[in-house]
């Protein structure tokens, strides 16, 4: 569902005044005439978008309604990130079950002995063609569980982070922060510019 507050560029509070202002602004500056050739696609679509948008928002019936049916489907969407945010509490939950359980069997195993493993290969008629051992190292156990603890940890701020990301006020004030605070702005475009 199109946010038409976002397309004017205006509060969700913002009076009548305010709405038609935006538009005449935002009419203006992306009419396709004022635009190159190159542009001017881009700028009938974006002029499109905002005419839409003010038709609803200009009248107090269709605002109403559309108002009801944007809160809706915020509920919707802040709904499923919660069945998502339960169902990955869920797996890390099993996931720090699963570790525990490991690390109390670990615990009652002898760590300074070395457990052989035989890797054998097997001909068609049963004989074996050779066999090796290897020396398994029960700390090696220990990295996997530091490397299983690391992901579990990395996917839970993942997860956090995107739920904050997609609750409208706190995707405002993030964006809001990028843009007004020059240190952070400067720290956010390296990295993105390292990564490209």
């Amino acid at each position: 569902m199109k946010n038409y507050y976002e397309i004017l560029e205006v509060d969700k509070n913002a009076s009548k005044e305010i709405i038609d202002k935006a538009f005449k602004v935002l009419a203006k500056k992306y009419h396709p005439d004022i635009h190159k050739e190159e542009k001017k696609a881009w700028a009938e679509a974006k002029f499109k978008e905002i005419n839409e948008a003010y038709e609803v928002l200009s009248n107090k019936i269709t605002k109403e309604e559309y108002d009801v049916n944007l809160k809706n489907n915020e509920i919707d969407k802040y709904e499923a990130l919660l069945i998502q945010k339960q169902h990955l509490e869920n797996i890390v939950s099993q996931l720090k079950l699963e570790l525990q359980i490991s690390k109390n069997s670990s615990n009652n195993s002898n760590y300074n002995e070395s457990i052989p493993y035989t890797n054998n290969t097997i001909k068609s008629d049963g004989d074996f063609i050779e066999e090796k051992y290897f020396y398994y190292k029960p700390f090696i156990r220990h990295r996997f569980k530091d490397l299983l603890a690391f992901l579990i940890t990395f996917l839970f701020i993942f997860f956090i982070g995107f739920i904050i990301w997609n609750i409208p006020f706190t995707n405002k004030f993030l964006i809001n922060l990028y843009e007004n605070n020059a240190p952070i702005k400067l720290i956010i475009d390296t990295i993105f510019n390292f990564f490209d």
